[in-house]
């Protein structure tokens, strides 16, 4: 069996056993398999739709029963939220959404504010989902996106500045597929399986990384950018982690969002200062985080809400770390008005930041 793990999606486990006439009973509930439990065919496949603990073990006329072979497996979906609505991608591939969609950001096909998860109709093999403030993102298992919601600036990037309130395709690049998305306030970046990024939508605070300020409604590719494994979009400011765990950063930098220790715009990709063995960014409301391969945390930019985690509420423009200092973490992900929300391996949650409307959820 493939090593314990967790996918966005269902999947199949396949099951082998080396000893010829041997035969396979598994268990799915936790207990070891007994000679009661069900037969599986080596070679055959246990279908995984769930938080899973897949056990199998073997018999053998004339041989003592072999030790049991174990592993959990767990299938998440992933969630996504904009300014005013929430997106849920299931773990069938399916997109369901709700909250406000004065701009069709739902994509159900109408206008109207929906209060309860409502799937996106004609919407399937879906396997990443993104949310700006009123646009939505989603990447298909063939590699293309789609989008919906609002559009003044491009954001939808099919060639066009109409809202949308279903599901349009994103206008492909020549030869390209895509493998992750992300998305800003009014920009969106998707980065392809061979490691180039592309962005489009609003470019007035040179989010978009081609050097200019004009907004773009097709993807546009950022010049000189190779290599890159992970992307996130900020409020108008853009973050990328390379293959080699160093980090890249365009846009926006009044708070010194970019890390590369000014506060000067920046559009072309500047590198992070002194970011190494970097595993996965997100970028907020002027400040960005870094989840490092040792399982600690970077931040840097903004901090009035103490969004940092640093102990202060003094900005700064090059990563520093949490104070004090935690390990063990997997992922974050921030909020629009400043807090932060980390998990550790182990199922802990971490939050700091602002805290006006309770959102750190520490019960004050």
């Amino acid at each position: 069996m493939p090593a314990q793990g967790q996918s966005v999606l269902e999947f199949d486990v396949q099951v082998t056993c080396p000893t010829a006439g041997a035969t396979l009973h598994f268990s799915v509930t936790g207990t070891d398999p007994t000679e009661a439990d069900p037969i599986i065919v080596s070679g055959a496949s246990v279908h995984v739709s769930r938080v899973l603990p897949l056990k199998v073990k073997g018999w053998l006329v004339g041989s003592t029963p072999s030790v049991v072979t174990s592993a959990a497996y767990a299938v998440t979906g992933a969630i996504a939220a904009g300014a005013e609505h929430t997106v849920v991608l299931r773990s069938d591939g399916t997109v369901w959404t709700w909250g406000n969609n004065a701009s069709g950001q739902l994509g159900l096909g109408h206008y109207t504010n929906t209060f309860i998860p409502t799937k996106v109709p004609s919407l399937s093999g879906v396997v990443a989902v993104a949310a700006g403030d009123y646009h939505t993102l989603a990447l298909k298992n063939d590699g293309t996106i789609w989008a919906w919601g609002k559009n003044l600036s491009g954001q939808l990037g099919n060639n066009s500045l109409t809202l949308s309130n279903s599901p349009v395709a994103v206008s492909m690049p020549t030869g390209k597929s895509f493998k992750a998305i992300a998305a800003g306030q009014q920009h969106s970046v998707a980065l392809t399986t061979t490691g180039e990024v592309y962005a489009f939508g609003l470019n007035a605070s040179k989010q978009l990384g081609d050097n200019t300020a004009v907004s773009k409604s097709i993807p546009t590719q950022v010049p000189g950018l190779v290599g890159v494994s992970a992307i996130a979009a900020g409020d108008s400011h853009t973050l990328v982690v390379l293959n080699d765990g160093t980090a890249r950063a365009w846009g926006l930098n009044g708070s010194g969002q970019l890390g590369n220790n000014t506060v000067v715009t920046s559009g072309a990709p500047v590198v992070v200062s002194g970011l190494t063995n970097a595993v996965s960014v997100e970028a907020g409301l002027a400040f960005s985080l870094a989840v490092l391969a040792d399982g600690t945390v970077k931040t840097w930019g903004a901090n009035a809400s103490g969004q940092l985690g640093s102990a202060s509420t003094t900005a700064r423009s090059v990563p520093g770390s949490l104070s004090p200092v935690i390990g063990g973490f997997v992922d974050v992900a921030v909020g629009g008005q400043g807090h932060a929300v980390s998990v550790t391996g182990i199922g802990e949650v971490w939050t700091w930041g602002a805290n006006v409307s309770g959102q750190l959820g520490l019960g004050t």
